[in-house]
């Protein structure tokens, strides 16, 4: 199945504005969002589907968590991505169902058992107003989680970036205002 999402504005005041659903035996599809406007109360995009291919380009997204992801292949370029909502815990932690709403723009939560790929690349413009620009959550012997940041603006109320440590987090360029975590492997980066 492929979902093409363009030129259009979607919102939902209650719940998630575009919602994948995760389980095992549902294997993902192909979704494209180019030239969109998705907002959502809880976040814009929710992706756990294990084998999903999703690329979100020129389109802004805003959510309490900007976009939620758990699963498949998510590429995102040239985009705003926006988290407006309060940080729920203090640190992320895994859920078996859904996401946690950590406030971050773009949250990755690496539990299930298959891996989650998220790739920045562009003049993406990535902002929580309240906790992460980014963040990857996994768990030991889950996912495996990885974040590859090409590019772009970030800027993050708690920091630029963040994880635990589990999966991979790199970073080759783009401008990150507020902490980026020590660990998190870095090559061309401005701090500011």
């Amino acid at each position: 199945t492929k979902v093409i999402i363009y030129g259009s504005s979607l919102s939902s005041d209650y719940y998630i504005g575009i919602s994948g659903q995760g389980n095992d035996d549902r294997w993902g599809k192909e979704m494209i969002i180019a030239e969109s406007e998705i907002s959502g109360y809880y976040a814009a995009l929710y992706q756990p589907q294990r084998s999903s291919v999703t690329t979100i380009t020129n389109s802004k997204m805003i959510g309490n968590t900007g976009l939620g992801i758990k699963g498949g292949t998510v590429t995102i370029c040239d985009s705003e991505i926006i988290g407006t909502g309060e940080v729920a815990v203090d640190e992320a932690a895994a859920t078996g169902s859904g996401f946690v709403d950590t406030g971050d723009a773009v949250y990755v939560e690496a539990v299930y058992n298959w891996p989650v790929t998220v790739t920045l690349k562009g003049e993406n413009t990535v902002t929580s107003e309240m906790a992460y620009a980014v963040e990857l959550f996994g768990q030991e012997g889950k996912g495996p989680g990885k974040i590859s940041i090409y590019g772009g603006a970030y800027q993050g109320e708690k920091g630029a970036a963040n994880w635990n440590e589990f999966g991979k987090f790199e970073i080759f360029a783009g401008t990150y205002q507020g902490t980026v975590k020590d660990t998190i492997t870095r090559f061309d980066v401005t701090e500011e």
